[in-house]
């Protein structure tokens, strides 16, 4: 590259050499690493907070409460079919739950029952 009257600049010749060579592919590492889910802010919190918007269409009348720790929550992809859940050991039995111990179902309790619990990050 010439630049300043036709004098190279070797210092702008290093940090665009180094900007291509170096961190473009590092930060195409690392945004493959994002798209499958290894890396990122805080996955974690992200997909809790998304699990938490989805809750919202669960409606009071698809929970049955047993007592004040067992409830059976309809399914929404699978008609007729409910998760069973324990506020007590804050488990459900979906397929979604093993991932982060969270899930919809149990965030549609924590909305719907809200006397029920003291910390929706449970």
């Amino acid at each position: 590259m010439h630049w300043l009257d036709s004098k190279r600049n070797r210092w702008i010749d290093h940090i665009i050499f180094t900007l291509v060579m170096e961190m473009d592919p590092y930060y195409e590492a690392r945004h493959e690493r994002q798209e499958v889910g290894v890396e990122g802010l805080d996955l974690t919190e992200w997909r809790r907070h998304e699990i938490q918007i989805n809750a919202r269409a669960i409606s009071y009348g698809s929970i049955q409460q047993f007592d004040d720790t067992q409830f059976h929550v309809a399914s929404m992809s699978h008609p007729g079919n409910y998760h069973a859940m324990d506020l007590d050991r804050t488990t459900c039995e979906c397929q979604d739950f093993p991932r982060i111990l969270f899930c919809k179902h149990i965030a549609a309790v924590h909305a719907h029952f809200p006397h029920l619990h003291t910390d929706l990050q449970t």
